[in-house]
């Protein structure tokens, strides 16, 4: 008997979020209730919860408290919202500046990081950058290819 299984779609914001769960080894309780509950602000909501401002939080916060939900469960959705917002949106915001081009040191300044190797993680995700890398084969490539004679 075969079981076919339903195939789960997985934004790449959500994933990022997973990925970063993963990284801290968290254990897989606070995953699944992190998850859940960034999943339920997006749903209250009606969008990605990336473009979510503070006042979104705080109503979010002041209809859970008019529902009864119990303050134990505030704060854990509170706190996996601040996880998502201070971990997974800052990566996702140095990924896409190095991947733009702006060198790292810059983007180590601007995420405050002391030592270089700890904004490095970022280049580990940063493919677009990689794949516009040029190395020095291919440039000496060029350089022979261009200064050819046309037809020769």
């Amino acid at each position: 008997m075969n079981i076919i299984l339903p195939v789960v779609v997985v934004s790449p914001l959500r994933q990022r979020l997973i990925d970063e769960i993963e990284m801290r080894r968290f254990c897989r309780e606070t995953e699944r209730n992190d998850i859940r509950d960034v999943g339920r602000f997006a749903t209250f909501l009606s969008r990605s919860p990336d473009t979510a401002t503070a006042e979104d939080g705080r109503r979010l916060q002041v209809e859970q408290s008019d529902q009864g939900v119990p303050v134990p469960t505030m704060n854990s959705i509170v706190s996996a919202l601040r996880f998502f917002f201070l971990h997974t949106l800052r990566h996702c915001f140095a990924t896409h500046l190095l991947e733009d081009g702006i060198d790292v040191r810059i983007i180590q300044a601007r995420l405050g990081h002391a030592k270089l190797h700890t904004t490095a993680h970022y280049t580990k995700v940063a493919t677009r950058t990689m794949r516009n890398v040029t190395g020095p084969l291919h440039k000496l490539t060029m350089v022979t290819t261009e200064g050819r004679a046309p037809g020769g």
